[in-house]
């Protein structure tokens, strides 16, 4: 297991996530239009003026108000609504939930592209290896 960064082990260093994306069956449900995916990690983000580790621990999230749902929307873009965010989880270092996208045209337009990038093989939004910082 590889050992946890501190914030000394990355300021001032550049910095590259890896991970290997894996999926289960139960994932993609083309009928209900559902995909379950992570939206957060506790792994260290450059911000474009600091590091940010998000903490998921039951102590510091707080999922009461996401229990309703949550827009699903295409980059923060409240004009761009694809569906809805439901049962939200964490698993202390990850917090997913299950994104419902709705029948509009727009947002079946991007759901047709994530089922077709899960049918591939591929993870939809993501590559293997991310640069972080420079």
């Amino acid at each position: 297991m590889a050992k946890k960064k501190t914030l000394s082990d990355i300021i001032g260093r550049r910095q590259q996530r890896a991970f290997k994306a894996t999926r289960a069956a139960a994932v993609l449900d083309e009928a209900a239009r559902t995909v379950e995916m992570a939206l957060t990690s506790d792994e260290p983000i450059f911000h474009g003026f600091a590091y940010i580790i998000l903490d998921h621990s039951p102590k510091s999230i707080n999922l009461e108000r996401f229990q309703g749902g949550a827009p699903l929307l295409e980059n923060h873009d409240w004009d761009r609504r694809l569906g809805r965010l439901r049962d939200p989880k964490t698993d202390g270092h990850v917090l997913r939930a299950t994104a419902r996208f709705s029948q509009r045209p727009y947002a079946d337009e991007i759901f047709r592209e994530v089922v077709d990038d899960l049918k591939a093989g591929d993870t939809p939004g993501t590559s293997a290896m991310v640069n972080i910082a420079e």
